[in-house]
C-alpha cells in the first residue's frame, strides 16, 4: 500500500493553521526524518501549498519572538484561535 503524506490531501475547505516552532528556520541537518516533520522548513512548505489554496497558513519561528515582550507568543496564538474560533 502506497502511503500519500496529509500535504498531498489538502483542500480549498480545509481549515486554517497555525505553526509555532520553537527553533530558527536554519538549514535542516543531515537526513533525519525526525527533525525534519518537525522543522520550520516543512512549515514554510505547507505555508506555500495552502496559500495557493487560499488557506490561511501562518507560520512562527523562535527568531519572531526574541526581543519581543515575554509572552507575545502566547498572544500571538490566542489572537489566531479567537479569530477562528470566536466567529460565527
Amino acid at each position: 500500500m502506497k502511503m500519500h503524506p496529509p500535504i498531498t490531501h489538502l483542500s480549498a475547505g480545509d481549515a486554517p493553521v497555525l505553526l509555532h516552532y520553537s527553533r530558527s528556520n536554519t538549514p535542516l541537518p543531515p537526513p533525519n526524518w525526525s527533525v525534519g516533520i518537525h522543522h520550520p522548513r516543512l512549515g514554510y512548505y505547507l505555508k506555500e501549498k495552502m496559500d495557493k489554496l487560499g488557506i490561511e497558513c501562518t507560520v512562527r519561528v523562535k527568531d519572531d519572538f526574541d526581543g519581543k515582550p515575554s509572552g507575545q507568543s502566547h498572544r500571538d496564538k490566542v489572537e489566531f484561535f479567537a479569530r477562528h474560533l470566536l466567529r460565527r
